[in-house]
Order: structure tokens, then C-alpha cells, then sequence
């Protein structure tokens, strides 16, 4: 689901892969820091 919706956000915005490779990564740890805080 999530997968998808990065690539319609990719084809949507047309910014270099680069940047949309860095953005995702950042999605995901920013996600698992939030899992970290809950499991906390």
C-alpha cells in the first residue's frame, strides 16, 4: 500500500530518484523510531 503510494508520489512530483530514495528511507526510520518509542 505504502509502496504505491510512493511511487504515485514519485510520478507526481518528477523530483530526481535520489531524493525520493533518501525521503523513503527517512519515512521508514521515522516510522520505526516511532514503533521504537511506542514499544517503549
Amino acid at each position: 500500500m505504502s509502496y504505491a503510494y510512493y511511487n504515485n508520489i514519485k510520478t507526481i512530483s518528477g523530483v530526481p530518484k535520489m531524493a525520493h530514495r533518501l525521503l523513503f528511507i527517512g519515512f521508514q526510520f521515522y516510522f520505526f523510531a516511532l514503533g521504537f518509542k511506542f514499544n517503549l
